[in-house]
């Protein structure tokens, strides 16, 4: 009995990777999740062991060798450009080649463009996309893309996870120097990470490289007590959206 065609989506960002199996009657078979899949968060070989391990996953959950797939969509943050994309498909298959598979048939696109493909089923709209980075995609009735933000940490990402916590961290900062208000967030902050003083967050920022998105959902929780700088930076967030 020949084996049904199956087909693999990733949806990979600066946090984390899941990968989903589905039939061709778009039944999910297998979801798996593996570390983050952004280049530029984790470089490319972090992004490809990350991607090579939920796709093996996925295919050990419905016993599926990975180079029978029929298609594996790759729908990555920090994918915005032709080069990146042949770099990350040609380390994820060179990984899958080591293991004596042939090279899968490896599709990569943003992980925006795939969100807007999927919410709109091809058609026209807008997709506003705020995880750990975010960036907001449209697509016109003649099919023209456009899009504004997607520029990362450095140069952008604003209202983001990663910008509301690195705003939180600020307020924390300024607090400490007595330059700003009191918050809850420096007692949750303290409590969860156990960051206390100036050398702390110092070295968990520029030794550690803590990801800063982790810390968005203590804001959330103090802006629910009614913590007013915690409300200001969500309110900013959304703003910036």
């Amino acid at each position: 009995m020949s084996r049904q065609p199956l087909v693999l989506g990733v949806d990979g960002g600066g946090t984390k990777s899941i990968g989903l199996v589905a039939d061709p009657s778009g039944n999910i078979l297998a979801r798996r999740e593996s570390g983050a899949s952004n280049v530029n968060v984790v470089g490319l070989d972090g992004a490809a062991r990350s991607l090579h391990k939920v796709i093996s996953d996925c295919c050990d959950d419905v016993r599926c060798p990975p180079d029978e797939l029929r298609a594996v969509v790759l729908a990555l943050a920090g994918a915005g450009d032709d080069a990146s994309r042949l770099r990350i498909k040609d380390a994820v298959n060179d990984l899958f080649i080591r293991d004596g598979k042939k090279a899968l048939p490896l599709f990569v696109e943003t992980d925006a463009r795939a969100a807007l493909e999927g919410a709109f089923g091809g058609g026209p709209g807008v997709v506003v996309i705020a995880g750990t980075g975010s960036i907001i995609v449209g697509k016109t009735q003649r099919s023209d893309l456009l899009t504004i933000g997607g520029w990362g940490r450095i140069l952008g990402d604003e209202g983001s996870g990663y910008f509301i916590g690195r705003e939180a961290l600020r307020a924390v900062t300024l607090q400490l120097d007595r330059r700003g208000e009191a918050t809850k967030l420096k007692d949750k902050i303290a409590e969860v990470h156990h960051w206390q003083t100036r050398a702390d967050i110092i070295k968990a920022v520029y030794q550690e490289k803590i990801e800063l998105s982790q810390l968005a959902p203590l804001v959330l929780e103090a802006a629910a007590e009614n913590d007013v700088v915690a409300q200001r930076i969500l309110q900013n967030a959304a703003l910036l959206l």
